[in-house]
């Protein structure tokens, strides 16, 4: 399994649960600090349009370089919050190998990567992997030993979370939680 400890992952307990809103916090808060690479991981397929730049497109993957900042879209969403690139990937979750393997030259960049997807974990170790979930939705991924790996469970609620922002770093190409020192393997 791939290690990326410049990758700060996300993953939820359903849609609507939280995962766009604190990725495009974390961005906002540390963009002025990082150039920060967001990237938005979809299972489903959108039809393209002006505003998209496609980098790589095959039977099964799309890669899309987000250029517009006032759409509806979660990639907009996270360019509008100070995200200096981000790739919109579509793609099954059974055929994301091939979007990991494309996206090898950001994770080898040590650039800070700020990730929403359900399905990644299954290909890599990222430096934080954060679950979200929204209050009062009791289901949660299980039956995953990948889901074992998660750095901080978090509960979501109308936009709030029960996180401290601050108390995340990224220094040395290294996501990190403070006062936690986490081997990475």
């Amino acid at each position: 399994m791939l290690t990326v400890p410049n990758l700060l992952l996300i993953s939820g307990n359903g849609r609507n649960s939280g995962k766009t809103t604190l990725a495009c916090r974390l961005v906002r808060h540390f963009s002025d600090k990082l150039d920060i690479t967001g990237i938005k991981i979809s299972p489903h397929f959108h039809e393209q349009n002006e505003y998209e730049e496609v980098i790589y497109a095959d039977d099964t993957t799309i890669l899309i370089r987000e250029i517009k900042t006032s759409g509806r879209k979660d990639s907009s969403r996270m360019l509008h919050s100070g995200a200096r690139e981000v790739i919109f990937v579509q793609t099954r979750n059974k055929l994301l190998h091939t979007a990991v393997m494309k996206l090898n030259p950001i994770w080898e960049s040590g650039v800070p990567v700020i990730c929403e997807s359900g399905g990644l974990i299954e290909y890599l170790r990222p430096g934080l992997f954060f679950m979200v979930n929204r209050y009062g939705n009791l289901s949660q991924k299980s039956g995953n030993p990948n889901y074992d790996h998660v750095d901080k469970r978090i509960e979501s609620h109308g936009g709030y979370f029960d996180f401290d922002i601050d108390s995340i770093g990224f220094s040395n190409s290294r996501w990190f939680l403070k006062g936690i020192n986490k081997q990475l393997k």
